[in-house]
């Protein structure tokens, strides 16, 4: 029950990413259907909502896992809702993944014509929507574009620093 609970907050989190980036007609319909009246709110509380489920959850959570001795019972109350923000802060990690697979199919439309189907415009539009920090980069070389290339890159860099950092933070609270 809790992996597939896991699996499906994993993949809302992913439509509120895509929900985020906002992209063309229809496949951006997919997502508000899926959203429902989620898809209305304002971009920041968007982009809070994972965090906040995620820490809500691993704070419910936490008190069955210790009752069962599956996890050490925390020092305090606030360990507890430190641990919370901390696993929250990285459920935004499984982000690369739908960033990476919009960047790789960018590069690929970029070089292959696949047809007129609506899913290459929408990976087309939100790969220059997530490429856009890296615009004043050069990163064209003759007809050559390399920008998803770094652009995956680096988004894997971030998340992995991230991580590690997070995980330092969280090893340090429990220990």
């Amino acid at each position: 029950i809790l992996s597939f609970a896991l699996t499906l907050g994993v993949f809302y989190s992913w439509l509120l990413l895509l929900s985020l980036l906002k992209g063309p007609k229809p496949i951006h319909d997919f997502v508000r259907l899926q959203l429902g009246r989620i898809d209305r709110w304002p971009r920041g509380a968007k982009l809070a909502l994972p965090a906040a489920v995620t820490a809500v959850c691993w704070w419910a959570i936490t008190w069955a896992l210790a009752g069962l001795k599956v996890l050490p019972h925390p020092f305090s109350e606030m360990a507890r809702l430190e641990e919370a923000g901390i696993i929250a802060l990285q459920g935004y990690l499984t982000w690369k993944y739908p960033i990476a697979a919009l960047l790789t199919l960018h590069l690929l439309n970029k070089y292959i014509y696949f047809g007129t189907q609506p899913i290459w415009n929408y990976t087309d539009a939100t790969g220059q929507k997530l490429l856009q920090p890296l615009k004043r980069v050069p990163l064209r070389i003759g007809m050559a574009d390399f920008a998803p290339v770094v652009g995956i890159a680096f988004v894997f860099f971030i998340a992995e620093l991230a991580g590690r950092g997070l995980a330092l933070v969280y090893k340090r609270l429990s220990g």
